[in-house]
């Protein structure tokens, strides 16, 4: 032992690398800090608006396809429909109603998550115009 460590050794003082240690450790842990992350997402996704809502704040009401088309939209048989008809179903694009085409026959209306593009967001949107007739 050195001089230096015999007189903090005398005082009964901690030699500053122990300080530095000890305001190391001292300090707030990851695990509090996670447990703050945890409860900000906790009231976060309580708060947040749910899927079903989010989808029904985006569907127009049936007025809106009779002013600007000029017809209501009645439910159409995604079977037996035409390209035109499928594409007439708001939420689809080009490319859905194509694969829709390329797919059939479909025994459900959830058959339909398998066509590229379409989800289970854009199966509850376009549920009300569709329809699948297993005759």
């Amino acid at each position: 032992m050195g001089i230096y460590d015999r007189d903090y050794m005398r005082r009964g003082e901690k030699k500053p690398s122990e300080e530095v240690r000890e305001l190391i450790t001292n300090r707030p842990s990851w695990q509090a800090l996670a447990m703050v992350g945890i409860a900000v997402l906790l009231v976060l996704a309580a708060i947040w608006p749910r899927n079903s809502d989010k989808a029904q704040a985006y569907l127009p009401d049936e007025s809106y396809y009779e002013q600007n088309y000029g017809k209501s939209l009645d439910p159409i048989d995604i079977n037996e429909a035409t390209l035109e008809e499928i594409m007439s179903v708001p939420a689809l694009d080009n490319e859905m109603a194509q694969g829709i085409m390329e797919k059939r026959p479909f025994e459900t209306v959830e058959d339909l998550l398998d066509v590229r593009g379409i989800g289970k967001q854009n199966l509850m949107i376009i549920r009300q115009y569709i329809y699948v007739d297993n005759d």
